[in-house]
């Protein structure tokens, strides 16, 4: 029964499920890494700084905001920064202008009750066992409610489950039941985790522009993909870039507020939401999608496949992991990390990717190279504990090197020495259909050079696709 409704009242990671073989499968590729650098490198990164839902979050956070600082990364799609005092450490250490970062601000964003989901009558039982058994927890409280008050959480699957959504999306945070409780109770309620808040950042060495917030269909979580253009040095024409951090499975729960009916539905619905706004912008350009999925392939006897199925959506839309024909086996996930660690047989996932869509005509990205990054252990002072040595997170982070080419097929004349250049034509802007679309202006007040207030403002300054 307890692996039934393990019942957490927190985001837990996506669950392997034992699927058919491989749907995704490319010829493996040994893998060869020059020594020097890519034209251009792309790198995600799920943070993993989960309020209530993972060990040393305070802790953790410069050691991550350090490191991020550190890579060596043209574009960087960061997730899982759920407070504002994370996202915040993190723009601060990267020293970034503030229109080389991109973040939506999504908080009070989402359904709402019409009216209160759970009593008082409904809750009395789990919060007598909370106060026996969790008073003091703090932050782990939603943990030590999942394990001590098993009975109660069932009784509210089974008679009260709108009740026991709203308590397993007002619990990522909170330290009391009763705060719980009480977000639960209340008319026109918020039925968002993190105060609607998305975790989502994109950090680029250029200036992002043309940025399109796009709001996807989700559940408990505000999930977004911020999506940009930017032009790296030596391509002649920008890249297409998009960020995002696809839903993750509430334990035994099935999806309840996005129309689907299980969780790799709902991913599905994401992605193609994402994919069609890229492609439609990029036209015959390149374009790179970065993120944690929550879904992966399986590849060879370590990497466990995730909701495998959605990786025929890479095939639909045209999208290719190159990751996933490496040799030996890319992996962002282990059982070895702190998070994880275990003493069973050696288990990988692949959930942080690079896609790229490169169609045929204009130039061409060629990837070459991923390897992981941020995976050395830190050791953090936790009070009550003294030194700890933990990973940064639950996932490690990747780094993809791509190397454009010029499209052949293009001839440019040679200028003649007393010609002076000819002024390119305006661009045309990129659209999607005005139904779909609703602009938000840009601060009238002068935009500061860099930090979090500086990100802030520059992040009015896109278009929101809404659901």
């Amino acid at each position: 029964m307890k692996k039934y409704l393990v019942l957490a009242l927190i985001f837990a990671s996506a669950c392997a499920h034992e699927l058919p073989p491989p749907v995704y499968a490319p010829p493996p590729q040994a893998t060869v890494c020059r020594s020097e650098r890519a034209p251009l490198q792309a790198a995600t990164f799920n943070a993993g700084l989960i309020p209530s839902g993972q060990k040393y979050v305070a802790e953790r956070t410069p050691f991550v905001a350090n490191a991020l600082a550190r890579v060596d990364a043209d574009v960087m799609c960061v997730q899982e920064l759920w407070t504002d005092e994370s996202r915040d450490a993190v723009i601060a250490a990267s020293g970034l202008p503030y229109d080389q970062v991109f973040f939506a601000d999504t908080v009070g964003k989402g359904p709402r009750t019409s009216e209160p989901v759970c009593t008082a009558s409904m809750l009395s039982g789990l919060r007598r066992c909370a106060d026996s058994h969790c008073t003091g927890k703090g932050l782990d409280t939603g943990k030590c409610v999942t394990s001590s008050c098993e009975g109660d959480l069932i009784s509210l699957y089974l008679f009260h489950r709108k009740c026991l959504h709203a308590l397993v999306v007002n619990a990522p945070g909170k330290t009391a039941v009763a705060d719980m409780a009480n977000a639960s109770m209340r008319k026109n309620a918020l039925v968002r985790a993190f105060d609607g808040r998305n975790g989502v950042l994109l950090l680029s060495k250029y200036p992002i522009t043309d940025r399109q917030v796009i709001m996807l269909p989700s559940t408990g979580a505000n999930r977004v993909a911020l999506v940009g253009r930017v032009q790296v040095p030596g391509m002649s024409a920008p890249v297409e870039v998009a960020c995002t951090h696809l839903s993750s499975p509430l334990s035994k729960l099935d999806p309840w507020q996005s129309g689907a009916h299980e969780w790799p539905e709902e991913q599905a619905m994401q992605y193609r939401k994402i994919t069609d706004v890229l492609a439609k912008r990029a036209g015959g350009r390149p374009a790179i999608f970065l993120g944690d999925m929550n879904f992966g392939a399986r590849h060879g006897e370590t990497v466990e496949g995730v909701y495998e199925e959605n990786m025929q959506l890479l095939r639909e839309k045209g999208f290719t992991l190159p990751a996933a024909s490496q040799e030996p086996p890319m992996y962002s996930q282990s059982n070895r990390n702190t998070f994880r660690k275990n003493d069973g047989p050696f288990l990988t996932r692949m959930l942080d990717q690079i896609q790229v869509r490169d169609p045929k005509g204009g130039d061409a990205l060629h990837p070459e190279c991923a390897r992981r990054i941020l995976e050395e252990p830190v050791t953090v002072v936790v009070s009550g504990e003294g030194g700890v040595e933990t990973n940064l997170s639950d996932h490690y982070g990747v780094l993809q090197s791509f190397w454009p080419e010029a499209d052949p097929s293009v001839i440019v004349p040679a200028k003649k020495e007393e010609a002076p250049p000819a002024a390119p034509p305006p661009a045309a802007p990129t659209t999607v259909a005005a139904s779909e679309l609703q602009a938000v202006s840009a601060a009238a007040e002068p935009a500061p050079e860099c930090g979090p207030a500086a990100a802030a403002q520059a992040e009015t300054d896109v278009t929101i696709v809404t659901p």
